[in-house]
């Protein structure tokens, strides 16, 4: 993964973590398996971006 999309996945999955608990304060009407389903897509996102996250090279 590059630098710039590491930047991207690891701030749109902390944006899916958070926004349920947003949406709950805004009073928009979400059931419990939308709210679950966003927040395991963010922390899926941020995982994948720890996994894929760049590495710094020794070379050079």
């Amino acid at each position: 993964m590059s630098k710039k999309g590491f930047q991207y996945a690891v701030a749109v999955g902390m944006m899916l973590v958070v926004s349920p608990i947003i949406l709950e304060r805004l009073d928009v009407v979400m059931n419990d398996f939308t709210s679950g389903l966003m927040t395991g897509g963010g922390l899926g996102c941020i995982l994948l971006a720890l996994i894929k996250m760049p590495r710094k090279s020794t070379k050079g």
